[in-house]
Parts: C-alpha cells; sequence; structure tokens
C-alpha cells in the first residue's frame, strides 16, 4: 500500500470513528465509492478498532477469570 493510500484509509478511518454506527454505513459508502479495496482497508481497521474497544472495557480481573475457567475444562 502506497503511503497516499495508507493516509486516505487513515482519514476515512478517523471520519468514521466520530459516527456513531448508524452513520457510518452511509458515510463508508460514499467515502469508499466503487473501490472495493478500499472499503474493505477501512472496514478490517474498524473491526480492529471495535474488537480493541471491547477488550478494554473488560476488567482485567473479569478477563483473567474467564481464562483460568476456560483453562481448567
Amino acid at each position: 500500500m502506497t503511503g497516499e493510500r495508507r493516509q486516505q484509509v487513515e482519514e476515512i478511518v478517523t471520519s468514521l470513528l466520530e459516527l456513531g454506527t448508524p452513520e457510518r454505513a452511509a458515510r463508508l459508502d460514499l467515502a469508499c465509492a466503487n473501490d472495493s479495496e478500499l472499503r474493505r482497508e477501512v472496514e478490517l481497521l474498524l473491526a480492529q478498532e471495535s474488537r480493541a474497544n471491547r477488550f478494554l472495557e473488560t476488567p482485567a480481573l473479569d478477563a483473567a477469570a474467564r481464562a483460568l475457567a476456560l483453562a481448567w475444562r
């Protein structure tokens, strides 16, 4: 991916993160138009951001307890 393309992806992702989830889909359609590769890259980063946020929202003690419970099965 070129530096220009990476910057384009980052700008789109940043603008979408500022929106609520329902508004993202429409804005994503506009931002990516008919560029399926651009859309794929943006969606991948948005999914990673979502997973990171869920991870950070989980209290460490709860995560550790779940991990231990799975380990003892």
